[in-house]
């Protein structure tokens, strides 16, 4: 699979990508477990692929979330401490939509369904008096470098309110509390109805976000290891926060 490439073993030091270029910081790239009796889950099979590998300058690393309101919260806080340069978040969406970049991440847990810990959860916060809405840390435009291969990819406004968006928004919340320096996106890709995901499917679409991440973030100059300065820093309060109700 071309999605990543591998570490060097070289002659000791940082890790090196196809480029050359030396591993300063850290990519996490995190996918969901299989829920609602499915045995696979796409985000996490494009995930895992870029374990291990260096993007971007950055050493990649996968993380499975677990589909529970409750345990996404530790599972969050940890990946956050380890002050990656970039968090880039994948869920999945019906079948029948696009890739979805999404701008927002909402303060509501809303869902007819149950999670894989048979919690069901009735306007509810996410972060009780956190913000009502986050916006995301990585470029806005992103996803016009997504499409292709048949996938048509849109800028999204509204992440849903499951633990997809759940995910994002405690992401965005932690790194703000914590003042990290670190970048936040979230990717809605469409699943396999059947569950049995096609091997040319899979591939050209890891293929394709990881060139994007490349074109993104991979300057000679680092961008992607930039600090969060004030004009993308978060407000915590309602008050401040540029997504507040009027």
């Amino acid at each position: 699979m071309a999605a990543t490439s591998r570490p060097s073993s070289g002659s000791g030091g940082a890790p090196t990508g196809a480029s050359g270029r030396r591993s300063m910081g850290t990519l996490f790239v995190t996918g969901f477990e299989p829920f609602r009796g499915k045995k696979t889950n796409l985000s996490w099979e494009m995930a895992k692929a870029f374990d291990g590998g260096v993007v971007a300058g950055l050493t990649a690393r996968a993380r499975r979330l677990p589909v529970s309101y409750a345990r996404l919260v530790p599972a969050v806080r940890r990946i956050v401490k380890a002050r990656p340069s970039l968090l880039l978040m994948l869920g999945e969406c019906r079948s029948t939509d696009p890739l979805r970049w999404e701008q927002l991440a909402v303060n509501v847990r809303h869902a007819r369904g149950r999670d894989n810990d048979g919690v069901r959860a009735e306007d509810r916060p996410v972060v009780p008096g956190g913000p009502l809405a986050l916006r995301g840390t990585m470029p806005a435009g992103l996803h016009r470098l997504l499409g292709g291969g048949g996938d048509r990819a849109v800028p999204s406004f509204h992440a849903g309110t499951f633990c997809c968006n759940q995910a994002y928004y405690l992401a965005l919340h932690q790194v703000a509390l914590e003042g990290a320096p670190t970048r936040v996106g979230f990717l809605h890709v469409p699943c396999v109805p059947t569950g049995r995901i096609p091997r040319a499917l899979l591939e050209g679409r890891i293929d394709r976000l990881r060139r994007c991440l490349e074109e993104t973030f991979g300057s000679a100059e680092g961008d992607c290891r930039m600090t969060i300065t004030k004009s993308t820093a978060f407000r915590t309060t309602m008050k401040d926060h540029p997504c507040r109700s009027s």
